[in-house]
């Protein structure tokens, strides 16, 4: 009966694991995002990368999760936990890269400030 409700409850999640996903598709698709502006290539290229495998992910969870029953789960659960573990670690890879973004965007915004009292001063 427990094996039941967890996938129950995975089922459930299937809402918030597309959000996930569809985080994953807009994000590649802005074009408005300073990431490309503000960051390396190469931290680009790993969130790009990092995309497609959670969307890729996501994906081969929800299959799992249409075939599971309670006596097969092994499958869905480790898709699952590898999900969940590949998730935390890109959100705290993004949170870095936004950091960045932010640092550099006030530091801009200090140099303009500078700027403009530096040129009414003359």
């Amino acid at each position: 009966k427990e094996v039941a409700l967890v996938l129950n409850r995975l089922r459930q999640l299937q809402p918030r694991l597309q959000a996930i996903r569809n985080h994953c598709v807009s994000e590649e698709r802005r074009v408005d995002v300073p990431y490309r502006e503000y960051l390396h290539p190469h931290e680009i290229l790993r969130l790009r990368e990092e995309h497609l495998a959670l969307g890729g992910m996501v994906s081969d969870l929800f299959a799992e999760l249409r075939f599971a029953t309670i006596y097969e789960t092994h499958r869905a659960r480790a898709i699952g936990q590898e999900v969940v573990n590949f998730a935390r670690t890109h959100i705290e890879f993004e949170k870095t890269l936004l950091d960045a973004i932010e640092r550099r965007l006030s530091e801009e915004a200090e140099q303009e400030v500078l700027l403009r009292y530096s040129h009414a001063a003359k």
